[in-house]
């Protein structure tokens, strides 16, 4: 059997094991830090240089309520995004949260106004964005689990065109060491701003303690383009783990990642174009670095 999740968890094991710790993909260096305190005070902040040498600076304080059943988060970036947010659960009926926020991202400040809704086998949530652009939206989505499989969909309907954007659908198979999802999704193409139909599945493999194996496969139907990415992870000793992925493009990624003590972490990788030693066109290997504090 497996634990529902929300929808954007349903893929979370497989997606962290093929992109998290592979700073070089993004030609990132980051530093991450957290503290959090018996009062209920959790304090997050991270400082990412892209590949354009640009210094970003995110930080997103929590305060924990126990006594309303409530959270009072802040996110705050250097580039003057803003969001703060208050949610409480089980205030009006049972294991039903609710949330508002005020956000300014890009320019732009809205309202957002959200439940969720938790169920021994349904997780569904519904957001009101209020004061956006291009409109008010409604954003959706829910989890149906039976034992091990579930089913999740998500949307976003646009009030002001009456149409629905970022369609997503998932079916999963989910167990202790074992993930399999088929994803089929409707998005507008970053570069042509179309909409584009993509069909993706993703599995995670737990093979025992020390090893893991994660692949995915994305075809876009829209541009009959396929791509593939397979990843391993394995521990070398209880403090030491390295991760290796291939994908279709032919980009070898390497991280490695060392443990410094119970609070500390620090991650080095690589990517490097196969490609670049079959041909005159030489690309010069990429390189990420990640620290990790946690107290």
């Amino acid at each position: 059997m497996s634990k529902l999740v929300f929808f954007k968890d349903v893929k979370k094991r497989a997606t962290d094991l093929l992109t998290k710790d592979f700073q070089a993909d993004k030609q990132e260096k980051r530093i991450e830090w957290k503290a959090d305190s018996p009062s209920g005070v959790v304090l997050e902040a991270n400082f990412v240089q892209d590949a354009k040498n640009e210094l970003v600076g995110t930080f997103k304080p929590k305060f924990i309520l126990d006594k309303f059943k409530a959270e009072l988060n802040g996110e705050f970036t250097t580039k003057q995004d803003i969001k703060v947010e208050l949610s409480a659960s089980d205030q009006i009926v049972q294991n039903l949260k609710t949330i508002a926020s005020l956000n300014q991202k890009k320019g732009e400040s809205f309202v957002a106004l959200g439940t969720e809704y938790k169920h021994a086998n349904v997780f569904a949530n519904a957001t009101l964005e209020l004061g956006k652009r291009t409109g008010p939206g409604l954003l959706l989505a829910a989890v149906f689990g039976f034992d091990a499989y579930s089913l999740g969909i998500s949307g976003n309907y646009q009030v002001t065109k009456q149409a629905v954007e970022n369609l997503e659908a998932v079916a999963s198979f989910r167990t202790l060491d074992l993930d399999v999802s088929a994803t089929g999704k409707i998005v507008p193409d970053e570069k042509t701003k179309r909409e584009a139909q993509i069909a993706s599945l993703s599995v995670f493999h737990l093979v025992n303690v020390d090893t893991t194996f994660g692949a995915e496969a994305v075809y876009n139907l829209t541009y009959k383009q396929a791509d593939l990415s397979v990843v391993a992870q394995h521990n070398l000793a209880s403090d030491l783990t390295t991760k290796a992925k291939f994908n279709s493009a032919g980009q070898i990624s390497l991280a490695y990642i060392q443990k410094v003590n119970k609070n500390v972490r620090v991650v080095f990788s690589t990517q490097v174009d196969v490609q670049s030693f079959t041909s005159s066109a030489k690309v010069a290997p990429l390189f990420g670095f990640c620290l990790n504090a946690t107290f």
